[in-house]
């Protein structure tokens, strides 16, 4: 790889080709620059399968696929693309493979702007946790970039009604990123994207594009996923408790797993869908999870037995266990512990006569704990669990809460003593979103957004602006609520004003899907797509 040279297309030669003799362009010797570590190509379904593609970067320390495919170079983006300041938000280079035995040439291939997001020296072997780590906070100052490019284009003064409203960048690179980050983890678990948890359209074409499943709990949901395109056998109608008119139409559609827990759903089910293939969930203990769900899902180890034998009385198909560990789990061990039980359910569920063949272990992956829960799971998984059972599982804030930055306006501004100091000043600050829209997360999903000055209109060097000492704010949202507040304290960079904008990371999860319409206000706000990382431009044609 250290010997293969780049070349840019040009326009009396748009398809350049690479000479493999000399690793540079035939009639048009550019100078060598450097790979990326961040490398998809977005192959005919005659090459590889979605499947393969999530993993391929792992096969680039090798001459050629098993199949004969040569290596794929893309073209560095820092001669193809201009900076940031002279781009629309999408544009395109192209994808040239090496010549050689048994090579085909791929029509162009789009990438998003921002496919420079790391550069190595020497060969490329494997997307390990470093390169994610430093990919990672090189796109958060990209993302930074465009937060500032549209903020600063919002005249408040003159602008129309809501053109100052609060919006989204959404780096659709870093949600390919936690996938890898998934793939060297958890190979052998097959992720199932919770659709709740950000049900955007784009998250959902990029999740089938990994060749992931969809864990639905609603018609809706099951709609979105299958506007994907994919097949409905990679949808878990994952809701122990389901409305008849939505069975029926799951039977409809052929979305044929699903969860129960309890006698009435079987009988429900034998009535309206008795060819389902059926995952019998059980009972976990939460009570260190942000958001708890055994109070209200999962049948008890006491009553496993009884509710497998009276399913095959009634000759319905149970195939699998579930469990989920609450969303935001914070203790390892509780998959440990629900691993386990799982096991005795099999057992359980072969001595009754069923043939069960996969285990779904749920969601509760969060982005900090993630390589410890990882590592406690899959032991767990591979001692317990014998590799013919298929391991699925239901991570929805793992994939998206890092992908979603939002920026809010500053629309008005009150001046109060500092209440731990009344000698000096405070403020407090009123924005055009708060917890009835994009942070309804604070409330139903146990959330505490962090402010960050994202322009602020002091000048600079003078005592007000965002360098000098800090100030004291609370911050609020615009309804007329007084429990519509984001923070009740925090301390800030400068004199903010109206007219000033903040932003808040991690704000893709349980957020935007919540928001409400209450006093008038939009849950409908704009989302500025972007991706970090070629992969995924590639597979959403960036």
């Amino acid at each position: 790889m250290s010997n293969i040279s780049y070349c840019k297309p040009t326009a009396s030669h748009p398809e350049a080709q690479l000479d493999p003799a000399f690793g540079t362009t035939k009639g048009n010797r550019s100078s060598r620059l450097q790979p990326l570590v961040s490398f998809l190509a977005k192959l005919s379904p005659l090459d590889v399968n979605a499947t393969l593609l999530t993993t391929f970067h792992l096969l680039l320390a090798v001459s050629r696929l098993s199949s004969g495919a040569p290596f794929f170079v893309p073209l560095t983006p820092h001669e193809i693309i201009p900076s940031f300041s002279e781009l629309p938000h999408r544009t395109s280079s192209k994808v040239l493979p090496l010549q050689g035995e048994g090579s085909r040439r791929l029509g162009p291939v789009n990438f998003g702007y921002y496919t420079n997001s790391l550069d190595l020296q020497g060969p490329i072997s494997s997307y390990g946790e470093d390169n994610l780590l430093q990919s990672s906070l090189t796109a958060k100052e990209l993302v930074l970039d465009v937060l500032k490019k549209r903020a600063t284009e919002v005249d408040v003064d003159h602008c129309g009604p809501g053109e100052e409203d609060a919006f989204y960048v959404a780096d659709m690179g870093e949600v390919y990123r936690q996938h890898m980050r998934w793939k060297m983890n958890l190979g052998r678990i097959k992720p199932f994207y919770a659709v709740k948890c950000n049900p955007d359209p784009e998250v959902l074409r990029l999740m089938a594009q990994l060749g992931n499943g969809f864990d639905c709990a609603s018609k809706s949901e099951i709609d979105l996923a299958l506007q994907t395109g994919i097949d409905p056998s990679r949808i878990i109608y994952a809701q122990p408790c389901k409305t008849k008119s939505y069975l029926r139409f799951a039977a409809e559609v052929g979305v044929k797993q699903m969860t129960f827990d309890n006698a009435d759903e079987l009988y429900k089910i034998k009535a309206t869908f008795p060819d389902a293939e059926l995952y019998l969930r059980i009972l976990t203990d939460d009570s260190t999870s942000l958001c708890r769900l055994s109070m209200k899902f999962g049948a008890s180890m006491d009553m496993a037995r009884p509710l497998l034998e009276l399913a095959y009385q009634l000759e319905l198909k149970v195939v699998g266990v579930s469990f989920h560990v609450g969303s935001g789990a914070e203790d390892p061990s509780a998959f440990l512990k629900a691993v386990t039980d799982a096991r005795m359910v099999f057992d359980q569920a072969g001595e009754v006569g069923h043939e069960l063949h996969t285990l779904d272990v749920g969601g509760g992956f969060c982005q900090d704990s993630f390589e410890k829960f990882a590592g406690i799971l899959g032991e767990a998984v591979d001692t317990y669990f014998p590799p013919h059972i298929r391991v699925i599982a239901e991570p929805g804030r793992y994939y998206v809460a890092t992908a979603y930055t939002l920026a809010a306006n500053v629309i008005a501004r009150r001046d109060i003593p500092d209440p731990t100091d009344p000698s000096r000043d405070a403020y407090m600050l009123y924005l055009n979103d708060g917890v009835y829209g994009n942070f309804s997360n604070i409330i139903f999903d146990h959330q505490h957004p962090i402010a960050q000055v994202l322009t602020c209109a002091s000048e600079p060097g003078t005592p007000n602006s965002a360098t000098s000492e800090k100030i004291t704010y609370s911050i609020w949202g615009p309804t007329c609520d007084g429990i519509d507040v984001i923070s009740e304290k925090i301390d800030l960079p400068g004199l903010l004003n109206t007219g000033d904008w903040l932003y808040f990371e991690e704000m893709g999860a349980y957020t935007k899907c919540s928001a409400t319409r209450f006093n008038g206000f939009s849950d409908n706000h704009e989302v500025i797509y972007i991706s970090s990382e070629t992969g995924a431009s590639a597979l959403l044609n960036y």
